[in-house]
């Protein structure tokens, strides 16, 4: 066998291990109105929870409507309202028949007009509001942690599948759906999932962990390659402690897109590493693309041109000449 077809032997498994959970939500949506019935904007609504010290917090958007998610406990949930010129109002949440809060809340005029109020028709800026869409998905993903809560993954998943069809931005469901996915080996969901929350959360450590591990096992070079450049910045050991060896494997394995996706990730992040640029010359030549082998190769030999591989690699360079 020419030496510039030598394989390594793999140096143990294909990647990270990465597990997560996703967070059990509920949604509380419901309306604000005056006295006559006419939908409030603005309304601030305040949520509190017994047993947790936190608070939640929104304000009715267009037409009143408002939806807050929180977290799930099995309690008492309390709202307070309040609008400049109207009586505040306490009451209790009621659970609805799918598992999440409902509340209506009726302000009554304290004195005077109330400024900030919006009229039904009356245009509103700023301030999205909340669509059917993000409600439906609320409660696909409550459906969900429902279904996990009784051991049913097959249910959940397919749940966290449709809220995030329905919602594209909707964090935890990703995360679950991510998470679910990766203890199944489900790899094509999660490069899809974990597309989709770095667009929302580029800097996730756990995040980015699942996505190179699941373009890796998929064989998708370019997002193994997003996935790996944005983790050498953030973690960078792992250049040495996984991206050499995930690309030694895939090399040894006749993935060269893949051995060379992640050697181009090492060279721009570790230069001085001549392992990498050694590995990445295999590549390359394999892939007949001679000018990158010739240059990987010569930086290697500037590097370490007493390794012990130094005399193979000056012997691929005169057959490149």
């Amino acid at each position: 066998m020419p030496p510039w077809r030598r394989r390594k032997k793999a140096r143990g498994g294909d990647g990270l291990k990465v597990a997560g959970q996703g967070v059990h939500l509920l949604s509380i949506a419901g309306t604000g109105v005056d006295a006559t019935g006419q939908p409030l904007k603005g309304v601030e609504i305040e949520v509190t929870i017994e047993g947790i010290s936190k608070t939640f917090d929104t304000k009715t958007k267009k037409m009143g409507k408002f939806n807050l998610r929180v977290p799930f406990k099995d309690t008492q949930y309390l709202a307070n309202a309040r609008l400049d010129g109207f009586r505040h109002v306490n009451t209790t949440v009621a659970t609805t028949q799918d598992g999440n809060l409902l509340v209506e809340i009726t302000m009554e005029e304290d004195s005077g007009p109330v400024e900030g109020a919006v009229p039904v028709g009356e245009k509103a800026e700023a301030e999205p509001e909340v669509t059917e869409e993000q409600v439906a998905a609320v409660e696909a993903y409550n459906e969900a942690v429902r279904a996990m809560k009784a051991g049913d993954r097959e249910l959940a998943k397919a749940k966290f599948t449709e809220a995030t069809a329905t919602d594209p931005e909707l964090e935890e469901a990703l995360s679950a759906l991510a998470a679910i996915a990766y203890e199944d080996k489900d790899w094509e969901t999660v490069a899809d999932a974990t597309e989709k929350l770095l667009r929302l959360q580029p800097d996730e450590l756990r995040t980015l962990q699942m996505a190179y591990v699941a373009n890796y096992m998929t064989g998708n070079a370019d997002g193994l390659a997003s996935a790996a450049r944005r983790l050498a910045e953030l973690d960078p050991p792992m250049v040495e402690r996984d991206m050499m060896r995930n690309a030694n494997s895939s090399f040894e394995r006749g993935k060269t897109d893949l051995c060379r996706a992640l050697m181009e990730v090492a060279v721009e992040a570790r230069p001085d590493l001549a392992e990498a640029q050694l590995q990445l010359g295999l590549c390359c030549n394999d892939q007949g693309d001679s000018n990158c082998a010739k240059g990987a190769f010569s930086a290697f030999l500037e590097l370490a041109p007493e390794h012990a591989e130094a005399e193979m690699v000056r012997s691929l360079l005169d057959y490149l000449e």
